[in-house]
């Protein structure tokens, strides 16, 4: 062979060579598995995520069934009386998750989520009627008002908190799913026992540690002749379902069995008293308390009551009437 040839072979095997490096680079890519991106983070779409997982008040109300219910005139009376206003109109809201601390105005709290038939763009249009600048917070779209800060986070859920909840909302948005209020053991001892997530309206509450929640709610109650009724009380909590029948549900959860034991017996006796009380006899309301029942298992006493749509409807009428004349004679604050 000569030189020239010889040549003219190797020069073919190199550029063949050339040829096919990158090929089999190519087949060995492709036979390694490739990681796949890991999703951006997104805010939580349900609204017991973005419950605080330090409030001692957790409560729920599915506002379709209330508005259809006799008891829904006595709240936009209420609403009306006390001033309430929410900058998202309520007629859009479906349901409402609420949670938080703090038993007044003025050292409330609080995250409000609301889900509903919303636009896309409902807290947008709103600041752009009402001159609210928006403002980037991490995932968050967040609008301060007077009343605290907004953000929408899909076109059914819109969540509402107190000025001081906002860093705890913005941190919120990127933590991912789950509820870590349904963790607390103020939801783990008295959410099934109202049926907190079923019933139309419920509430859990507990103190928060200082004494002072317990003692103003000792107060309360025993201005309504109900201290005995509270003074153990570790939890408290209530459930409201509407229909052709109201059925009511509270329960109170003690230190222990011992104590479950007396409050049954004391809120005997005091359901008992006020049946027989001639103002309550008077309203007609003597019914519906003889018709409580109650009991106790363990450290929690539970009162239950139904009531017949019918007989409620009248007696709320009557009270109706009695706040009225009330009102007009100056007896009423």
């Amino acid at each position: 062979m000569s030189r020239m040839e010889m040549n003219r072979r190797l020069a073919l095997a190199l550029l063949a060579a050339l040829a096919i490096a990158p090929l089999a680079a190519c087949a060995g890519s492709r036979a390694k598995p490739v990681e796949a991106a890991p999703a951006p983070p997104k805010p939580p779409e349900e609204a017991f995520a973005w419950m605080p997982e330090d409030g001692t008040t957790l409560g729920r109300a599915v506002l379709g069934p209330l508005r259809s219910s006799t008891l829904w005139p006595l709240w936009e009376r209420l609403a009306r009386e006390r001033k309430l206003e929410s900058w998202v109109a309520l007629d859009k809201v479906d349901v409402v998750t609420f949670g938080g601390t703090g038993d007044s105005e003025e050292d409330a709290s609080y995250v409000v989520a609301l889900e509903g038939r919303f636009s896309p763009t409902e807290l947008r249009d709103l600041a752009a009627r009402d001159g609210v600048a928006a403002e980037a917070q991490g995932l968050l779209t967040v609008y301060r008002r007077p009343d605290g800060v907004w953000t929408q986070i899909t076109p059914r859920l819109i969540v509402h908190g107190s000025p001081d909840r906002l860093e705890r909302l913005v941190a919120r948005a990127s933590a991912g799913p789950g509820a870590k209020a349904r963790e607390t053991e103020l939801y783990k001892s008295l959410a099934e026992r109202v049926g907190l997530e079923q019933a139309h309206a419920a509430v859990i509450a507990q103190d928060d540690g200082t004494g002072q929640g317990k003692a103003k709610l000792e107060r309360r109650a025993s201005r309504l002749g109900l201290g005995g009724l509270t003074r153990d009380a570790v939890r408290l909590g209530g459930g409201l379902s509407v229909g052709g029948t109201y059925r009511a549900t509270g329960v109170e959860e003690t230190g222990d069995e011992a104590q479950a034991k007396a409050v049954e017996g004391r809120a005997r006796s005091t359901i008992d008293s006020y049946a027989n009380n001639f103002v309550v006899r008077m309203l007609g309301a003597s019914g519906v308390l003889s018709a409580l029942r109650v009991g106790s298992e363990g450290r929690y006493v539970t009162v239950r009551g139904d009531v017949p749509e019918q007989e409620l409807n009248a007696l709320l009428g009557r009270l109706e009437g009695a706040f009225d004349f009330a009102a007009r004679t100056g007896m009423r604050e």
